[in-house]
């Protein structure tokens, strides 16, 4: 019998390619938006806040949660296989 198709939140970029879930560090929100590692750190404290967390000395950071409040509707949803 085929399986049950379960609705997944897949985060892609402008080209269409799936972004990780979470990203970690001021180096994952370099690679997430293509900045230096002074506008990353200024981010992290300002517009990022809320969408980072901390483990450890780790930056984590929410990739979902920092597109949207840096105004990027770059959320797609997708339909994956159980």
């Amino acid at each position: 019998m085929g399986r049950k198709k379960k609705d997944q939140v897949v985060i892609c970029n402008m080209s269409g390619q799936p972004l990780p879930p979470l990203v970690y560090g001021l180096k994952g929100i370099q690679d997430l938006f293509k900045v230096s590692k002074v506008t990353a750190c200024k981010m992290h404290q300002g517009i990022l806040k809320d969408a980072c967390s901390k483990q450890g000395n780790k930056i984590v950071v929410n990739t979902q949660k920092a597109l949207e409040l840096y105004g990027v509707p770059n959320v797609y949803i997708s339909s994956v296989d159980e």
